[in-house]
């Protein structure tokens, strides 16, 4: 299964230099994000409410609209379920389009459902595991369990972190081609 540095060689197998973007839920702001350097799209998934069949959505695009630019733009994908309601629709939108960089994001409370859903719909996309720095601090060997489990996965240390301090102890936890860094850009000096 490849991992989202094989889509990245200028990374050169350290997840501490692909660069991120966040937030990415309207047309105007994938477009403008898909022009620059950025890396790794991502948006917030909720089901459409507007819709009389409801459908995933990031904003103002459906979830396929925004894979398949996001795809076809030769970015990585990030997705942050906001909802349950939302996971296995996804999964079946994920299933169905020939998409190879497509990455899930969860919350903690969702991991045990993800797992799951993951197998139950045999998806290729590697999975990627959202996590603050304060608690993946707290529970490195769990996490290096949870990745043990499910091949091709890897991290994501989000903020709020708890400070630069717990940076460098999790660097060292795990392998630099396992652990991507969205955070802004004074914690990151603090490791580089």
């Amino acid at each position: 299964m490849p991992s989202l540095l094989d889509y990245f060689p200028e990374s050169k197998g350290d997840g501490l230099r692909v660069t991120w973007a966040s937030e990415v839920n309207t047309k105007s702001r994938l477009a403008a994000l898909l022009r620059g350097p950025t890396m790794v799209i991502e948006g917030d998934l909720s089901m459409a409410s507007h819709s009389r069949y409801p459908v995933p959505t990031l904003g103002d695009l459906t979830l396929e609209e925004w894979l398949l630019e996001v795809a076809g733009a030769r970015r990585g994908a990030r997705l942050n379920f906001r909802s349950t309601e939302v996971v296995e629709p996804a999964c079946r939108v994920l299933a169905r389009l020939p998409v190879s960089s497509g990455f899930l994001g969860c919350t903690h409370e969702m991991t045990e459902r993800m797992l799951a859903l993951v197998k139950e719909y045999s998806l290729t996309q590697p999975v990627m595991f959202p996590m603050s720095a304060a608690s993946l601090a707290a529970s490195v060997p769990e996490v290096q369990r949870l990745l043990f489990h499910v091949p091709g996965s890897c991290l994501v240390v989000t903020p709020p972190a708890a400070g630069p301090g717990d940076l460098p102890a999790i660097r060292a936890a795990f392998p630099r081609a396992q652990v991507f860094y969205a955070l802004p850009d004074h914690y990151l000096a603090a490791i580089t």
